[in-house]
């Protein structure tokens, strides 16, 4: 076996698996790009859900304690009502 061949072997077994090594490497390095590129968004929505979710909850209370004191004054008018028609 001549220099040549060995050459032509070692590029066969070994250059191409170093090539298929670093193309690996450089697959996981964009995954992790991207994995820690996501979990920032997902951070960023549930932060963003979170306060809309406070947001809606504090008008929903706003909401019932207005319809609360309307109702009570409607009744409160009613008994006026009332006591003048006796």
């Amino acid at each position: 076996m001549g220099l040549g061949q060995l050459n032509t072997l070692r590029s066969k077994d070994v250059d191409s698996k170093v090539k298929e090594m670093n193309d690996a490497i450089a697959n996981v390095q964009r995954m992790k790009a991207e994995i820690t590129r996501l979990s920032e968004f997902i951070t960023g929505m549930e932060s963003e859900v979170n306060k809309r979710k406070m947001d809606f909850a504090k008008k929903e209370a706003d909401f019932n304690a207005t319809v609360d004191t309307i109702s009570n004054q409607l009744k409160n008018d009613k008994i006026k009502i009332e006591k003048i028609i006796k």
